[in-house]
């Protein structure tokens, strides 16, 4: 059996724990820089919201 050789110190801050516990401000912004890295602009985000909401309307309706 071998061992692994840690390259440096554990980074803490970069765990799922550690992102639950953002603050709210921290928390947006981050969502934010992943959205920017996706490719998601304002403008997909508000079609997305339009075409959602068309299509609860013509649910509710039919």
């Amino acid at each position: 059996m071998s061992t692994r050789e840690s390259g440096g110190n554990f980074d803490w801050g970069n765990t799922w724990v550690a992102e639950m516990f953002k603050s709210g401000k921290d928390a947006v912004r981050h969502q934010a820089e992943i959205e920017r890295l996706q490719g998601i602009t304002p403008e997909m985000k508000r079609l997305i919201e339009i075409k959602a909401g068309v299509t609860r309307r013509a649910r509710a309706s039919a």
